[in-house]
Parts: structure tokens; C-alpha cells; sequence
């Protein structure tokens, strides 16, 4: 789950349409709600927005949601003005989540605490409760700081020189919270490195070629495996 930089958001008419309402609002934000017009106009603005700054992946597991995230960075201006139903009525997969759900009834539009996730793993997390640290779009938020990859399992773990109660904290937020160690997730893990190291192997790719490229997922686990990836045996 790397750092996302919500500086590059570009659904600039919502933010303008946000900004007018907390104005004649005392900073109040509109409902996030399927029933009022701020929603039916600004949701898929927003999910496209999240999908282009999040390079097609989900926020906190970093799989794949959308394969040719080059289209639709070409299809913007159109997509900026689709309705709220666009997204799935067309099969893009993912739905926007509140990072902090307990932010989601006051201040439901922060750009701050909304990221596109998986939509199983929306409904999985629910409103249980998140780790503030972990925000991707904190400022201070680096992955590094808190956990690392295991190639031996394809998990991540908490850093060991963590203080206990965050160590817990954030071993809690990856296998019960974000998904990010969920099996399925760690199944899709596995078979991506085992494909990268099957290229290195048969193929004579090395990894230099590999970190040269542009990944599409996973982002995260392999800028922190890349240089034992050619330890890794194909059987794992």
C-alpha cells in the first residue's frame, strides 16, 4: 500500500462544487448519500478521478481493478461527465471507500479519506476501524515505516522495532482490516512474483529489466522484494 498523492486529483469541478457548498455550509459537507443531486453529479467524477491517481489498482491491496488505465486517462474530459451509476453500469470494477468511516456522515466528500477499492473488500471492512498512520494520502505516511515483505509466504508484516500496541495495530489492519493480507490477495501475489522469477529463469530477463518497467499492481511488494527475487524459488 504505497503513498498517494492526492494533489493529482482532477475532477476539478467537484472540488469547486465542494468548496461553494462548505462556503454556504459552515465547511459542512453535502450527504454522501445515493438520494441528493451532489452525489448523482460528482460520484463518478470522483471514482475516475481515484482510478487515474491510484494507477488503476486498489488503494490498500494493490491489485488490479482496471488493466488500461492509459484509456481511461485519454477519456477524462468525457468520463469527468458521466452520472453516478457510469462506472458499474459499464463494468469498471471497485467503489469508493471512506478510509476513516467514522468521517463518512460530517465529511463524507474529503478527498483526504477516499480511496477506489476492491467492492468485496468495501464490504468486508465495513466501518471497522483504521489506523490513522496508515492513511495513504497522509503526509507523513511511507509504507516502510510500518511494515515489510515476506517473499517465504507473500505477506506483509510489522516492522519489529515498532512499539508493541502500533506493531499490533498495524498487523490487525493488514490481515483484518485493508485486505492486504487476505488470502486471495496473497494467492495473486504469489503467482505474480512466481511469473516475474519464471521470466528471470527461463526467459534470462533480469531484474533490472523488471524494475525498469511499468508494473501494473503489486506495486508496493516489489520495491520491497526486488532484490530477492532471484533467491525465490519457482516453486514457491
Amino acid at each position: 500500500m504505497r503513498k498517494i498523492d492526492k494533489s493529482t486529483f482532477r475532477a476539478n469541478e467537484f472540488v469547486k462544487d465542494l468548496k461553494e457548498f462548505e462556503t454556504q455550509n459552515e465547511e459542512k459537507h453535502p450527504p454522501y448519500d445515493t438520494g441528493y443531486a451532489f452525489y448523482k453529479k460528482n460520484y463518478a467524477p470522483v471514482f475516475f478521478s481515484l482510478l487515474i491517481q491510484q494507477k488503476g489498482v486498489c488503494a490498500y491491496t494493490e491489485h488490479l481493478l482496471y488493466p488500461n488505465i492509459q484509456e481511461v486517462e485519454e477519456k477524462i474530459n468525457q468520463l469527468l461527465l458521466e452520472k453516478e451509476d457510469y462506472p458499474k453500469r459499464k463494468g469498471y470494477l471497485g467503489s469508493i471507500d471512506h478510509y476513516n468511516s467514522n468521517l463518512k456522515k460530517e465529511r463524507g466528500w474529503d478527498i483526504q479519506n477516499l480511496f477506489l477499492i476492491h467492492s468485496d473488500l468495501n464490504r468486508d471492512k465495513g466501518i471497522k476501524e483504521t489506523l490513522n498512520e496508515l492513511n495513504p494520502a497522509n503526509r507523513n505516511y511511507s509504507p516502510r515505516y510500518y511494515f515489510y515483505y515476506s517473499l517465504s509466504d507473500h505477506k506483509f508484516y510489522p516492522i519489529r522495532t515498532l512499539e508493541h500496541d502500533l506493531k499490533e495495530s498495524v498487523r490487525t489492519q493488514l490481515d483484518d482490516v485493508l485486505g492486504i493480507n487476505s488470502p486471495a490477495i496473497v494467492s495473486l501475489r504469489k503467482a505474480y512474483f512466481r511469473g516475474i522469477k519464471t521470466d528471470i529463469k527461463l526467459l534470462g530477463k533480469t531484474i533490472e529489466y523488471f524494475i525498469a518497467v511499468e508494473h501494473n499492481q503489486f506495486f508496493t511488494a516489489f520495491e520491497m522484494c526486488k532484490q530477492d527475487l532471484l533467491d525465490m524459488p519457482l516453486i514457491n
